[in-house]
């Protein structure tokens, strides 16, 4: 769990980055998938998802939602 607070009185509608090893699937507090948008940095990958006014808005917190997802290797 991630929670997000928003001290401002402004919505946020900007990315918000969070440094991972692993792939994830991020979900709302309604339990709806977020698309992310993931790019690469030399030492971890950074998971890129924007909010809307609905998500965060002003002077207000929420939390989302990390599942790692199970990458399975398959034996040869």
């Amino acid at each position: 769990t991630l929670t997000l607070w928003n001290p401002t009185i402004h919505p946020v509608v900007e990315y918000v980055n969070v440094p991972v090893n692993e792939e994830y699937t991020v979900i709302d507090p309604s339990g709806q998938t977020i698309v992310v948008d993931v790019r690469f940095h030399f030492q971890f990958k950074l998971i890129l998802f924007i909010f809307c006014k609905r998500l965060l808005p002003y002077l207000n917190q929420r939390n989302i939602f990390l599942e790692e997802i199970q990458m399975h290797k398959s034996k040869h």
